[in-house]
């Protein structure tokens, strides 16, 4: 798919993409996204949230290809979520919920253009099959009825913490610390192999992630500019962790639209084209 600035695409156009971390300072990004807004005329805001909320059948799919990618992915979000909701209140990436309390505020409209993870598992080569599959089976063989009392405890603190989070309930923070901490701990005395396990588990999460970032970093460039596409938009913004800023910076610079990328907006922040 190729955008040509002469084809729906104004040449006044300017994406602004914002690098922050997932653990930053919520109430000084919001300021700092705030001053943006503002100075640079935003028209429309882009988060870096799934445009579908993965599946049952999407979850299933990649449990088997890659058991551990979901097991991991549970332990992850009992780790981070309860650390997202002391920054910001809520178990979302900080800059996600400064962007969307901001742009409500001033009527802007949101858009998530990010794919999630889980959709792209099944993708993933047959060495990823193999070396996931031999991981499980072996941790099995060494201690099957621990692995599956930790597996089944990961995916339902999991599923507590992601309805919490999705209907935003009151005391949403501890309970997410009771449910997200408190779970971590309660697997510390199974012994070495489930830890061992979980801490692996978390490991395939993270290289999955990585793995899939460029894909994801290309889908959420061609979503921005078929939004954009017809439009008179001469300034939009597109808010990452800061992780994806270089590489969405690639992307769009491939596409000949200019971006101007910003980081650490929460000190005052700083701009580069």
């Amino acid at each position: 798919m190729t955008f040509p600035q002469s084809v729906g695409i104004t040449e006044d156009l300017t994406i602004h993409l914002v690098g922050e971390s997932h653990l930053g300072q919520y109430d000084r990004l919001s300021d700092g996204l705030e001053r943006l807004l503002l100075t640079a005329g935003i028209a429309v805001w882009y988060t870096e949230r799934p445009v579908e909320r993965p599946t049952v059948g999407d979850y299933t799919a990649a449990a088997i290809r890659l058991p551990l990618y979901l097991i991991g992915m549970c332990v992850t979000q009992m780790l981070y979520g309860p650390l997202y909701a002391l920054r910001a209140g809520t178990q979302q990436a900080v800059e996600t919920e400064a962007v969307l309390e901001v742009a409500s505020a001033h009527g802007v409209p949101t858009v998530p253009v990010d794919t999630h993870p889980s959709q792209l598992v099944p993708a993933l080569s047959l060495g990823w099959f193999g070396l996931g599959w031999l991981g499980m089976v072996v941790s099995l063989a060494v201690a099957p009825v621990l692995i599956g009392v930790v597996t089944g405890w990961v995916v339902v603190c999991t599923s507590i913490l992601r309805i919490l989070r999705r209907r935003r309930v009151a005391y949403e923070t501890p309970l997410a610390l009771l449910f997200g901490w408190g779970g971590l701990v309660a697997i510390v005395p199974l012994g070495a192999v489930p830890l061992a396990f979980s801490l692996g588990a978390f490991i395939v999460h993270g290289l999955v992630i990585r793995r899939t970032a460029s894909s994801r970093e290309a889908a959420m460039a061609q979503r921005v500019l078929s939004h954009i596409s017809g439009t008179d938009h001469e300034a939009v913004c597109l808010t990452v962790g800061a992780a994806h800023l270089d590489g969405l910076a690639e992307q769009f610079d491939s596409y000949g639209v200019s971006t101007v990328r910003h980081t650490n907006l929460g000190d005052r922040g700083t701009a580069s084209g």
